[in-house]
């Protein structure tokens, strides 16, 4: 007779979970700081309390939850797209976020990514089939309670406007408490000084200098004014002891579809406060801007310049600009310009993207031998960063709330950096295509694909291809790098050259 034998199974060989948790407040007040550390400190324990768990980062807003705009978020999902996380544990949904439509979108696309998301309050998993029925009930509900919040605050703000009542917090020179404006001396003597040199001719950067050289503190507190800074000063007609109320609804407070469908009147309140400058100097400062802002190109939308912050110099420790020079207005000469107290340091763009694109070349004809070099050079890097989240991870549960926030956010990022190691053949794949584009049509578009970063010193071109993606000021050490070479250019009138080095770290 055959015998039958009962083996055990050895639940310690079972895969566990790998599980976040999300947390969000929406500011950062003393009772809303209490709620968020409670939110962390009972999910991190439900966790614990589960052995099929294992913890591998926590992540926490301090956001409205209107937008899925939010760094922690953001973050969390990149997390999930590198197919690190298996369950997202949050409180409820409305921690989750506000917008049931946009947070319905999020769910459906982490289901196909094989991601469940549990919602502690209302006892609610994103893999229950039940789920879907919930959920449009609740969208239904939350869109009608956000649309007649939207309609309740538009009212209130109304009446008060109708009534010529303040709705402004905050504003340099005053001190506001509800209705009652009273001048703060010490900054209003600068709001004076700054309408007075305006009115003298003084430019912005002049007006920026003589702000610096007195050591005074932006009205938030910076050392350093900004011409935008100035230009609110100067176009505010609360310094005036007027108030125009409604310059604009803010978007985040009330639905845009609402504020758009919304036809909402302006009020002008005059001689509301005290003001700081006399109607004069108001009317004369109104005057002088209409006069300088004829031509300033009104209405046209501006985006960030593609150069923004990528062509850096070490020796001037700030990027390039992008300029267009017109030399008598005879031709155009697209030209990366670094400007400094010590002087002024440009190169012709197409010289630098000519000689990026040879890198461009030597990149394809060696794809193979690049990629021995960056197996050579990322097991360290891999061993590193290994060792540093067993580092973190240790004794993180007998740390404070805070810390152990600190603690997961650098978690999250080295595990960012491993998974983009891991993916090394994948990314030789991205950087050799793309390079093929660069060789024929150097753009700054595809050099920004291929590239990480561009350092200058001096005469010298340092191009960085950064396998974690870490952005960098300073050039990375030699054994990075895996090419040189120099190109003829023509610099100020005279016969020179440029040299380039090629860095993989």
């Amino acid at each position: 007779m055959s015998e039958i034998y009962e083996i055990p199974v050895d639940v310690s060989h079972l895969i566990k979970k790998r599980v976040v948790i999300y947390a969000r407040v929406s500011t950062e007040l003393v009772e809303q700081e209490t709620s968020y550390e409670r939110q962390v400190l009972e999910l991190a324990k439900s966790v614990r309390d589960n052995k099929d768990y294992n913890l591998v980062c926590v992540y926490a807003d301090k956001e409205s939850g209107r937008s899925m705009n939010r760094p922690a978020f953001t973050q969390m999902l990149e997390l999930v797209n590198a197919g690190a996380i298996d369950l997202i544990l949050t409180k409820s949904i409305a921690r989750f976020g506000r917008n049931i439509i946009e947070v319905v979108n999020i769910i459906q696309e982490l289901r196909l990514k094989g991601v469940e998301i549990y919602f502690e309050k209302e006892n609610l998993s994103t893999s229950n089939p039940t789920m879907d029925f919930t959920l449009s009930l609740l969208s239904a509900h939350a869109e009608e309670e956000s649309r007649q919040i939207s309609m309740n605050t538009i009212w209130a703000f109304e009446s008060k406007m109708k009534r010529g009542l303040n709705t402004t917090s905050g504003l340099y020179g005053y001190s506001i408490k509800g209705d009652i404006y009273t001048i703060i001396e010490d900054e209003a003597v600068i709001v004076r000084k700054i309408y007075s040199w305006y009115i003298l001719g003084h430019s912005y950067k002049n007006i920026i200098q003589y702000l610096q050289d007195m050591r005074a503190l932006t009205p938030s507190g910076k050392d350093k004014w900004s011409q935008r800074t100035l230009e609110d000063i100067l176009k505010n007609e609360k310094y005036v002891g007027d108030m125009l109320l409604r310059k604009k609804m803010n978007d985040r407070i009330v639905r845009p579809e609402i504020l758009s469908a919304l036809n909402l009147n302006q009020y002008y309140v005059s001689n509301h406060h005290e003001p700081i400058i006399t109607r004069e100097t108001w009317n004369e400062v109104l005057d002088l801007r209409k006069k300088k802002t004829k031509f300033d190109g009104k209405g046209k939308i501006f985006k960030l310049n593609p150069y923004a912050y990528f062509y850096y110099s070490q020796d001037f420790n700030r990027h390039f600009t992008y300029y267009v020079e017109r030399h008598k207005g005879k031709y155009e000469v697209p030209t990366l310009i670094c400007k400094c107290d010590l002087g002024r340091f440009a190169f012709r763009n197409n010289d630098i993207e000519n000689g990026i694109s040879l890198a461009a070349s030597h990149i394809i004809k060696n794809k193979d031998k690049i990629m021995e070099h960056i197996k050579h050079q990322i097991a360290p890097t891999s061993l590193r960063l290994a060792n540093q989240l067993d580092e973190l991870y240790w004794g993180i549960e007998d740390r404070s709330v805070n810390e152990q926030i600190n603690r997961y956010s650098i978690i999250s990022d080295n595990l960012s950096k491993l998974h983009r190691i891991n993916e090394v053949e994948k990314l030789v794949t991205e950087t050799v295509y793309h390079s093929k584009k660069l060789a024929v049509e150097p753009n700054i578009e595809l050099i920004k694909k291929v590239f990480t970063k561009v350092i200058f010193t001096g005469f010298k071109v340092h191009l960085i291809i950064s396998l974690t993606n870490d952005d960098f000021k300073v050039i990375p050490e030699n054994k990075y790098l895996i090419h040189s070479y120099r190109i003829p250019i023509i610099y100020k009138y005279k016969h020179s050259e440029l040299e380039f080095n090629l860095y993989i770290c």
